[in-house]
């Protein structure tokens, strides 16, 4: 059974576009636990997009989490590990070390959102959760667990729409944890290399938050331009056909 708990946000979304009726029937898959089919997939992906919130300006922020160890004779280590149907944990060595991922969910309750994605098998699942309370120890930021728990909130299944097809290079996140210089900057305004990259990209990733249902990790795609560059401070791009529920808009 699904929980069906659309928030007023999504709700006047959806009225909006003239799709309650479409919502209602798809929103019945939404769960608020992972099921069985879906943990195993959640476990297996090389890539999940966490979207987290930063407890000081509220902006939200997406970030990638990356499998590692496919090139060598040890285990390979992916981004999550599924503890139950109701809890989900973290690596924190397949995120890039001071991602500001890494600050966003050092807090009590802080909400993430997830979408774990198989590129090449073309497939997607979304999930909503908050850190659990307990999952972080006492002591310095060095001491602190190499998990992260997350109780879940919500879980719920997406269509292959507008996947591209595309092989995660598993060194991404190995070469991060072994940086000696950090590798991430923050800008206030796109410069013109950024410009050239977002108007060949062919995959998004979409963070957005409410403040009583928490953050959610949306996926779009299309052909490279897709996403176009408005201005230094705006992007903007087609909403393609989806499942009506407007999670996102209505957020």
């Amino acid at each position: 059974m699904g929980i069906m708990a659309f928030h007023p946000g999504e709700l006047q979304a959806q009225s909006r576009a003239g799709t309650s009726g479409m919502a209602q029937e798809n929103g019945v898959s939404i769960r608020d636990y992972i099921p069985e089919t879906a943990q195993r997939f959640m476990s297996l992906v090389d890539f999940v997009a966490i979207s987290s919130v930063d407890p000081n300006d509220h902006n939200v922020w997406v970030s990638p989490a990356i499998a590692h160890g496919h090139q060598s004779n040890k285990p390979v280590v992916r981004p999550v590990v599924i503890d139950s149907a109701k809890h989900l944990v973290i690596r924190k060595d397949s995120l890039i070390p001071d991602d500001i991922l890494v600050f966003n969910m050092d807090q009590d309750k802080a909400p993430l959102g997830f979408v774990a994605i198989d590129f090449m098998q073309r497939s997607r699942y979304r999930t909503n959760g908050f850190v659990n309370q307990n999952s972080w120890d006492s002591g310095n930021h060095q001491d602190k667990p190499k998990f992260v728990s997350v109780q879940v909130s919500e879980a719920f299944p997406n269509c292959p729409k507008y996947i591209q097809r595309r092989v995660v290079d598993p060194s991404l996140c190995q070469d991060y944890q072994f940086q000696s210089e950090s590798r991430v900057q923050e800008y206030s305004k796109l410069l013109l290399d950024h410009a050239r990259l977002i108007s060949k990209a062919d995959t998004l990733f979409l963070g957005t938050n409410h403040p009583d249902t928490g953050a959610d990790a949306n996926h779009r795609g299309g052909n490279p331009g897709f996403v176009q560059v408005v201005s230094d401070t705006q992007l903007q791009w087609e909403d393609y056909r989806g499942n009506g529920m407007f999670q996102s808009h209505g957020n």
